[in-house]
């Protein structure tokens, strides 16, 4: 997986954000331009601006980030900063969970299981193989709704305690803000 992990950057103040700036403009990195993207797309260091986002990680893409890819097509999918295409973010998602992105994985099972999109059709068995990949590559909210969907028995799983135990206990030690709640309700069930 191709990701700029000793790079990216989280929630510059204004000052390293203009620095950051002048950087990835002459910068022939690509993980700069990933982080510039992340702080127009969230807001870190300056104003929002999707559009510079989806420019910037669009080059980051083009340069091979993988984790790119998986923010671009969250853009796509929702229409910010880009024009909204469900299959361009789609084929986003896929080629980055196909690297190994945990958070695109998680995206292509909740457009399958949970996402209404006129243009892709629900289906269990798709978003439930794509969840399980996510969960098992370590993402929190995967291992999460993996855990409650076994706890109720839902999007075809069928009730097994154990495994929700299991999933519930690994989002808690993943660090998942909800999910020791639902193991406790899991367990005194």
């Amino acid at each position: 997986m191709n990701t700029p992990n000793n790079s990216i950057i989280t929630r510059p103040d204004r000052k390293k954000f203009r620095a950051m700036a002048r950087e990835a403009i002459g910068s022939q990195d690509p993980a700069d331009f990933y982080n510039l993207g992340c702080c127009y797309n969230y807001g870190w260091g300056t104003d929002p601006d999707f559009e510079k986002a989806a420019a910037c990680y669009d080059k980051a893409v083009a340069a091979g980030i993988d984790a790119a890819e998986n923010n671009l097509g969250l853009l796509y999918l929702s229409g910010q900063g880009v024009e909204q295409d469900t299959f361009k973010a789609m084929a986003l998602f896929k080629r980055a969970a196909d690297k190994g992105v945990p958070e695109a994985m998680l995206a292509l099972s909740t457009i399958f299981l949970i996402e209404r999109h006129p243009e892709i059709p629900r289906d269990e068995e798709i978003g439930r193989s794509w969840l399980l990949k996510a969960a098992e590559a370590g993402h929190p909210s995967a291992m999460n709704n993996l855990g409650i969907s076994y706890a109720v028995g839902s999007w075809g799983l069928p009730k097994d305690r154990e495994k929700a135990l299991f999933w519930l206990k690994a989002a808690v030690e993943h660090g998942h803000e909800t999910a020791g709640q639902a193991l406790v309700d899991v367990f005194l069930g």
